[in-house]
């Protein structure tokens, strides 16, 4: 269970670095 959690957690950041990164960029555009 301890590897899902980490698993989760780093496809959760993952995501929320995408997101912010794709934000970023709309607002540059």
């Amino acid at each position: 269970k301890m590897e899902q959690l980490s698993v989760a957690a780093l496809l959760g950041e993952a995501i929320v670095r995408v997101h912010e990164n794709a934000s970023v960029s709309s607002l540059f555009e």
